[in-house]
């Protein structure tokens, strides 16, 4: 008797264990579910597409350790106020403690011998520098070459908010490059700019071309040549490339001229790189959850939306999609960060070996 009531308490301890674990699942879903149409719902209505890159949208998601507290309610009145105060809280941590880094690594431009009081503002405005240049502790463990060089405070958040909550692949611990940060040095000073005032930006419009002073290459013709890189490009070479002569000895680059560099750009492929899933319409949400190839997002805009006449503006092609019409009724081309988004993939490879001769070297 006493045999037959342990097996039935077990087997009773067994089925409400179960139960409960069953209850706590759907649970679990249930919220799980509210806070995707809650996050879904945000961001779709209260950003625009061009800054979707900088949502932390699976960082939110995350139950152990993520921005949201653990016993934040998805279904309360208030959760949306709530999960905006826990955005801005985390915004600024995250650029609180760059800034602290940015502080202590680069104190030559922080420090001000007038206002230390000015010192905080002095490194959050540095953030911006193109001499200021992180790097990603998970990408360089896992050779991922997109965070070798991270500079502009752009680059930086859209590479933290694009990034998975998985621990190993955490791309939010940042690194001050002091090998990047010379390379950067160098190219701004390269060009002819202050590198105390030049930022990412204007490093960006000036759009210049450099060789690797190390790097020359041999095809199976005997054809020897070298690789032609923007600037974010050198800073990402010097810290990711494994050939000799980049670890040890001060790096040398080779500013292209301005005839040079226009032939070079005349063969390069567009970047963003337009055959890849990465592309979304900056006028609607319809892209939010699957990004698609370029020629699938102007099709979607050209045809969907509007018609592209002969004088080169796109016209109204339906009175009920007219937030779309209105926006591009009178540009004469699709603009990305506009009416074109490209949406930032970790592992689009952007360094791609030229088909092309770009330098043909004189024989030693």
């Amino acid at each position: 008797m006493r045999s037959s009531q342990k097996g039935f308490r077990w087997h009773f301890k067994t089925l409400m264990g179960n139960a409960k674990s069953i209850h706590l699942d759907q649970q679990r879903e249930r919220r799980w579910t509210a806070l995707n149409s809650l996050v879904k719902g945000y961001q779709s209505k209260s950003i625009h597409p061009s800054e979707w890159a900088h949502f932390p949208r699976q960082l939110l998601h995350s139950w152990d350790g993520g921005i949201l507290p653990k016993n934040f309610d998805p279904s309360m009145p208030d959760s949306t106020s709530v999960l905006v105060s826990e955005l801005s809280n985390w915004y600024q941590k995250v650029r609180d403690d760059l800034v602290e880094k940015v502080r202590l690594a680069y104190p030559t431009f922080v420090e001000s011998p007038v206002a230390p009081e000015l010192e905080f503002s002095r490194a959050e405005a540095a953030l911006d520098l193109a001499v200021v240049v992180l790097s990603c502790a998970n990408c360089l463990k896992g050779t991922h070459h997109l965070g070798a060089a991270l500079v502009g405070w752009d680059n930086i958040l859209t590479h933290i908010c694009s990034s998975s909550t998985n621990p190993s692949k955490w791309h939010g611990t940042l690194h001050w490059s002091e090998r990047g940060h010379a390379s950067a040095l160098a190219l701004v000073e390269l060009v002819g700019k202050d590198p105390r005032t030049t930022t990412a930006e204007d490093m960006d419009k000036l759009d210049a071309r450099f060789f690797c002073g190390y790097c020359e290459y041999t095809d199976f013709t005997g054809v020897r040549w070298r690789k032609a890189l923007k600037w974010r490009e050198c800073l990402t070479h010097v810290l990711y490339c494994v050939k000799p002569g980049h670890d040890d000895t001060p790096q040398t680059w080779l500013l292209l001229s301005e005839e040079a560099a226009q032939s070079v750009k005349a063969r390069e492929k567009p970047y963003p790189l337009r055959n890849r899933p990465t592309w979304g319409c900056g006028l609607c949400t319809k892209h939010l959850e699957t990004p698609e190839e370029y020629a699938a997002v102007v099709n979607h805009i050209t045809t969907e939306f509007v018609s592209f006449q002969s004088t080169h503006h796109f016209v109204p092609q339906n009175p009920s999609i007219s937030r779309h019409a209105d926006d591009v009724d009178t540009i004469a081309e699709l603009e990305i960060g506009h009416e074109l988004v490209c949406f930032p993939n970790l592992f689009t490879k952007y360094l791609e070996k030229p088909k092309l001769v770009l330098q043909v070297l004189p024989e030693p």
